[in-house]
């Protein structure tokens, strides 16, 4: 099957808003100075009872100068605080604050995408760190390895007036809804994955983000359905110091 037919039958099976306000990708929120704003620190978002999440606000986030902001979005059968793991000592490096929520089943509804509790879920974690600290409004990122890989293109791409960056680890795709601005997309995949082979997945969804004019930064790395540290650093480096997308057609490689 062709890289392009795959990733339009699987687009084929979700519904596709044009012209209107999508009620299930799209955010209403906006950066506003913080209400009760958190320490330093890992904190639970305080949402719900069992299956909540994580916001962590590192030490950079205490002074006046507001930080980059990155919500993501763990794989099938995880949580937020089990994918926080690699992310802390990254993120505390970086000045980057995470809002981490955890889907309200094993897995993300990216597919079924009139089932809205995720969305409800993410939106309030999402308000919950910008009430909580001070976010840079510029730098907004929404990302997910996997299932959440998909996930964060679909909202991200739907919401692209507020996120900046969007980072798809592994995806393996993403549900058409009306776009909104061009945020850059940094995509990376494992070129022996058997989850969600390349050649069907992130190859295909490099060319159709390309052909429709996003700004992308495709790195193919050797490995499985993984995701690197320094595949990781590369995509927070991205959000936390902004800098020009490559235009070049070409495949990175991990730094």
């Amino acid at each position: 099957m062709k890289r392009r037919e795959f990733l339009l039958g699987a687009l084929a099976a979700v519904p596709i808003a044009r012209g209107q306000q999508d009620p299930v990708t799209r955010f209403h929120l906006r950066v506003t100075p913080p209400k009760d704003p958190l320490p330093p620190g890992l904190h639970p978002l305080g949402l719900a009872e069992g299956r909540d999440g994580v916001l962590f606000i590192p030490e950079a986030a205490g002074g006046a100068e507001a930080r980059p902001l990155l919500l993501m979005l763990h794989h099938a059968g995880g949580s937020g605080r089990r994918w926080f793991g690699p992310l802390r000592d990254r993120a505390e490096s970086l000045g980057l604050i995470v809002v981490a929520p955890d889907s309200r089943g094993h897995n993300w509804a990216t597919a079924r995408m009139r089932v809205i509790p995720d969305f409800t879920f993410i939106e309030g974690a999402l308000a919950e760190g910008f009430r909580r600290t001070l976010v840079d409004p510029a730098r907004v990122a929404i990302g997910g390895f996997a299932d959440g890989g998909s996930y964060a293109l679909t909202l991200g791409l739907a919401n692209g007036d507020l996120f900046s960056h969007v980072l798809a680890f592994s995806p393996g795709f993403y549900a058409e809804t009306t776009p909104r601005g061009k945020p850059q997309v940094f995509l990376a995949h494992g070129s022996a994955d058997t989850v969600f082979p390349v050649s069907a997945a992130s190859r295909a969804l490099e060319s159709v983000l390309r052909e429709r004019d996003y700004p992308v930064e495709y790195v193919e790395f050797e490995g499985g359905h993984e995701l690197p540290g320094e595949v990781l650093q590369r995509g927070l480096e991205r959000v936390a110091a902004p800098a020009p997308m490559p235009a070049t057609t070409g495949r990175g490689t991990p730094a």
